[in-house]
């Protein structure tokens, strides 16, 4: 079931650019693109209300999500949170998200919005005579994306981003969303599209399901590595990720890149990598253009192996011009 995002239903702020963007309908971009760039530098939020909020909670919560995830949930406290998966039993990507504990025995999975019907029916496959109740609880509550701002909200749940430390999360009662945003822009906030969402979160190397990694990707050819949680026991895929682990790599990853070419916009349209004598060295999967540059900006490509270290510049087959980039942060591609 598609949720539209809040701002768009409630007509909260005026948006000039509303699209269908992966399947779902969003504030593509507030302003325009370079002017919604200008606001977030002085701090922000993104309307993110239409991504899956799944409760898992009962007695037997913790060990069921400890044997099925990629998280070590018995060390979460209340009040905190993790990121993690959910892996078929080769290792690729059921679902990846962020795990959050309200009480001892009652966690919320939230993921990006392609992945909640996925993730609930994923959880309610493997769900049998454990004392535990799982229930999507997207039209309860809605989440807020705050850029660069430590607003606080009185009813909100709060954690910060895996990779990204310039946003932080804020889980809300659906029904005090409205009064929320209002609050924070009239504090000065304004709200961004997500546009300019996707160009920070390619910039921090964080890939999107469905878009740049899929349920092919094992979870450490996308580049995962802190979403797994070593040495906690087992859990579906565990064999495949610890043997890549402990004997060595994955022979192709997902790294961030930079890309130069004419009026770049942003393409989901798969490219392939080469060098200049035709040699293969991987797919770029996405590229948003920089918001005030349109010939340069970044992308997330999957990469052979034994290009990772490369220092050359490559092409794609639609002649852009790629070279790998050091992602910004705790988390390099190497």
């Amino acid at each position: 079931m598609q949720i539209v995002p809040i701002t768009i239903k409630e007509k909260i702020f005026a948006i000039k650019k509303i699209i269908e963007f992966h399947g779902e309908t969003v504030p593509y971009e507030v302003e325009t693109y370079s002017k919604d760039f200008e606001n977030s530098q002085r701090g922000g939020f993104f309307d993110l209300s239409n991504w899956g909020v799944i409760e898992i909670a009962g007695p037997d919560s913790v060990d069921y999500l400890q044997r099925m995830s990629t998280t070590n949930i018995k060390s979460v406290k209340v009040g905190q949170s993790a990121a993690g998966a959910f892996l078929t039993g080769k290792g690729t990507l059921v679902a990846a998200g962020t795990f959050v504990r309200l009480k001892e025995d009652q966690f919320y999975f939230v993921v990006s919005p392609t992945q909640t019907d996925t993730a609930f029916s994923h959880l309610e496959m493997f769900h049998f005579q454990e004392k535990i109740e799982i229930n999507d609880r997207t039209t309860d509550f809605a989440l807020l994306g705050l850029w660069k701002s430590e607003k606080q909200e009185s009813l909100a749940i709060r954690w910060q981003s895996v990779r990204e430390k310039s946003l932080s999360h804020r889980l809300i009662p659906r029904a005090d969303y409205g009064k929320v945003i209002k609050d924070l822009n009239n504090q000065g906030l304004s709200l961004l599209g997500m546009h300019l969402f996707h160009y920070f979160r390619i910039q921090a190397g964080l890939p999107w399901m469905g878009w740049e990694m899929g349920s092919a990707d094992l979870i450490l050819e996308a580049g995962l590595d802190d979403f797994v949680a070593r040495n906690k026991g087992c859990y579906p895929g565990q064999e495949v990720v610890e043997r890549i682990f402990t004997y060595g790599q994955v022979n192709r990853k997902l790294m961030r890149v930079e890309v130069f070419g004419v009026s770049l916009g942003t393409s989901s349209s798969e490219q392939e990598i080469m060098r200049e004598d035709g040699t293969p060295v991987g797919m770029l999967r996405s590229v948003v253009a920089h918001p005030k540059e349109e010939n340069n900006g970044v992308g997330l490509a999957l990469v052979k192996k034994a290009f990772w270290e490369s220092k050359e510049e490559f092409q794609t087959d639609n002649g852009l011009k790629i070279k790998w980039a050091k992602v910004p942060g705790e988390v390099p591609n190497a």
